[in-house]
């Protein structure tokens, strides 16, 4: 009671709902979770006494607080939990989304670095970022922000993995291509072996004669 005083709890209905019809193990669970949630409550409401009232973190901890009241404590020390991680989140988006506008200012693309950027989409992953951040969704923002930065930092490396499965592929089309090619051929051999009666060298047609056969070996 103390420390939801402390922290300008409302009264909560947790321990009065089961105060005489639980066992005593089972109200004294109940009081323990109370105190938990007044502790976390009570520090996070410490630690984000600065917020405005229509801050996104300001309003996931009036919820908290709600929670609290209705004699929710799981819920209540969740969602106080969570407003201390969204702020964590916001203050590390703000950071990288510097260190990514800085990043986007002074890359020049060349070849490699454009071809590594194919599929990719550094700079509206930063604009959605910074929307995210002026929302207070310091989790999406600090992911699209990390995605623009590595974006930019791998293209190259990136570009150069895209060439070399290319040139593999091409690679292998090609063979491929030689070894059809070469198969379409033994097999037009086979069938014109098959056609001369098995014959594999030279065949004198009926209209040919020793003779021009003969004249063909003496043409210089």
């Amino acid at each position: 009671v103390a420390l939801g005083a402390d922290a300008g709890l409302p009264a909560s209905r947790g321990v009065p709902t089961v105060w005489g019809k639980k066992t005593l193990a089972e109200t004294a669970a109940v009081v323990e979770q109370q105190r938990q949630a007044a502790q976390v409550l009570r520090d996070a409401s410490k630690q984000f006494a600065a917020e405005t009232a229509d801050s996104p973190l300001a309003k996931q901890l009036v919820l908290a607080k709600e929670k609290f009241g209705a004699g929710d404590y799981a819920d209540a020390i969740r969602l106080a939990s969570t407003t201390v991680t969204g702020a964590f989140n916001l203050e590390a988006a703000g950071k990288v989304i510097l260190i990514a506008k800085r990043k986007q200012a002074a890359y020049s693309p060349g070849f490699l670095e454009r071809i590594g950027l194919l599929l990719k989409d550094p700079d509206g992953d930063l604009a959605s970022a910074e929307a995210a951040y002026a929302a207070g969704d310091g989790a999406t923002a600090l992911g699209l922000a990390q995605s623009a930065s590595g974006a930019w930092d791998d293209s190259r490396t990136r570009g150069l993995s895209i060439l070399s499965i290319l040139a593999g592929v091409m690679c292998a089309a090609s063979v491929g291509t030689w070894l059809l090619l070469r198969r379409n051929d033994s097999s037009a051999q086979r069938a014109l072996t098959v056609a001369r009666g098995g014959s594999t060298g030279h065949v004198l047609e009926a209209s040919e004669s020793k003779s021009r056969w003969k004249d063909w070996e003496n043409i210089p």
